[in-house]
């Protein structure tokens, strides 16, 4: 009668045991992309943040992101550009910095909301050509006109002063623009989503607004520098007419 034996443990065996290694078995590795994970989770975790936060509150979110920049902007002017006239870091400059990029915010952000909803109908490369077109020929002009006009009336300068400071400053500064804003609107208009285009177009003003400080406060030392020019020439005559006496008397004494 046939009977089903268990089969005998083969690993048990005498010689299968002589080609088996009895080192423990190696620790288990974390995979390549762990570390950079890690690396990059606060960054990755502030843009979420950002993004549902644009979402959820936009013109708070753009008022924010806008004081800040601003002020960064003018501190990196002060530390990379200092004037003559300023021994030490001016803090109340940094204020009409962070005021102006406060009212100047809810424009932005209006703007570049509307024209993201523009040109729906045409091709994707149209619309994007479009956008950024109307953005450099347009709102630029006006965003420099409020920039160099908010700063002029937070510096106390008179309605002359402010409009002679935005003729001589604000055609080099769109000049100056058209190397990095048309680069970075095409960027945002074709594959940055609407809710981060603020935080990209932020990251790009870092170092738009340490210029516009720049020359915002360059533009001022010119005047002050013209002014002093022009009353150089009374100094000098009154200067020669209090001498012209003196040698007068001097020549008839010799006489």
């Amino acid at each position: 009668m046939f009977r089903l034996r268990p089969r005998p443990n083969v690993t048990s065996h005498p010689l299968f045991r002589r080609y088996v290694s009895t080192a423990p078995p190696p620790p288990p590795t974390a995979p390549a992309g762990t570390l950079l994970r890690r690396l990059a989770a606060p960054v990755t975790t502030f843009i979420a943040f950002y993004g549902a936060s644009q979402r959820a509150h936009p013109w708070i979110t753009q008022i924010a992101t806008s004081t800040t920049i601003n002020g960064l902007g003018d501190t990196n002017a002060q530390l990379l550009f200092p004037n003559s006239n300023d021994a030490a870091y001016d803090p109340f400059r940094t204020l009409r910095m962070v005021l102006t990029g406060a009212i100047l915010a809810i424009p932005v952000n209006a703007w570049y909301t509307r024209i993201s909803y523009c040109f729906t109908s045409l091709p994707h490369s149209a619309a994007v050509l479009l956008r950024v077109g109307l953005s450099q020929a347009i709102f630029t002009p006006l965003f420099l006109l409020g920039f160099f006009t908010t700063q002029g009336v937070f510096e106390g300068r008179k309605a002359a002063e402010i409009g002679e400071k935005i003729v001589t400053t604000a055609p080099r500064a769109w000049r100056d623009g058209l190397v990095l804003w048309p680069a970075v609107s095409t960027l945002n208009f074709a594959v940055v989503p609407i809710e981060y285009r603020a935080l990209v177009g932020g990251v790009a003003s870092l170092g738009w607004n340490t210029w516009l400080s720049y020359l915002n406060s360059r533009q001022g030392l010119v005047v002050e520098e013209e002014a002093a020019v022009v009353g150089a020439p009374a100094v000098v005559a009154e200067v020669v007419e209090e001498k012209v006496p003196v040698l007068r008397v001097g020549a008839k004494t010799l006489a």
